[in-house]
């Protein structure tokens, strides 16, 4: 057989390399399933989920299933019905949910060392009390300025137990940010306990809100948002696990997406 030429002889070692270089990328999508299916509250976490359409966490997760070579299914649910079924199994992870440790029971987190990893988050968030602007209510990054004030939170919410640590007397609601506010400015409640983001974002909807409320400047607290991923997902497949929470920090922080979410980001 004659000898092939030096240049082809490179070209084929290089391909060998690079095909290589995939095997382990390859052999990882394959120990992960095909779909995954995300839970989503059915109400607007503005800029994070949308009702109207992707939000900016759709946007990050739908790049790392690019990468991944897993599809993303997205199923809309009241946020109650979303954490009994990442429980049971009956969806595969559960989107913009702060760790609490009771919630380990509900599914998997990004742990290091017994605690949430906030370096594998899909964002930052924070919740802020808002109030009637003839209230005298106020917090000032550390308690209340009157004891046991009666505060409205939306049902199973990260904030309801730092709010009952406070001393506050809270009200847990399956309404909308939007009914919430409008408790406030009815006076059935002393304030509101609210996604920082998602109360500003319907103020500015509502001006008749937004001429009655005011949102005190110290967020009461400030949560990491992570993806939860069902433990049975977790447990088939714990490898691919840390690959997807790890694909997710570098989408996060890459100029692309970036690029992508800064129209949702912007005050």
């Amino acid at each position: 057989m004659p000898d092939r030429p030096p240049g082809l002889r490179l070209l084929m070692i290089g391909a060998v390399l690079i095909a290589a270089a995939l095997l382990p990328a390859q052999a990882l999508a394959r120990e992960g399933p095909a779909t995954l299916t995300l839970c989503q509250e059915d109400a607007d976490n503005y800029p994070w989920t949308l009702t109207t359409g992707p939000g900016y966490s759709n946007h990050l997760l739908d790049r790392v299933g690019q990468q991944l070579g897993v599809r993303i299914r997205y199923v809309r649910k009241p946020w109650r019905r979303c954490l009994l079924e990442a429980q049971q199994g009956a969806v595969d992870g559960v989107m913009d949910i702060a760790w609490l440790p009771e919630r380990e029971t509900l599914g998997a987190y990004p742990m290091h060392k017994g605690k949430p990893d906030p370096r594998y988050r899909l964002h930052d968030d924070s919740y802020s009390l808002f109030t009637h602007i003839d209230s005298s209510l106020d917090w000032d990054g550390k308690q209340f300025s009157q004891p046991a004030p009666r505060m409205a939170a939306q049902v199973d919410y990260s904030v309801v137990s730092p709010l009952r640590a406070l001393g506050a007397q809270v009200t847990e609601s399956a309404k909308g940010s939007v009914d919430i506010l409008r408790l406030v400015v009815l006076g059935n409640t002393d304030g509101a306990a609210l996604l920082t983001r998602e109360g500003d974002y319907q103020l500015s909807r509502h001006p008749d809100l937004a001429r009655q409320i005011k949102r005190a400047p110290q967020p009461i607290f400030n949560p990491p948002m992570y993806l939860m991923v069902s433990h049975r997902i977790a447990d088939q497949h714990p490898a691919w696990t840390r690959k997807l929470w790890e694909t997710i920090a570098s989408v996060r922080e890459s100029a692309a997406f970036q690029r992508q979410a800064a129209p949702l980001l912007k005050p």
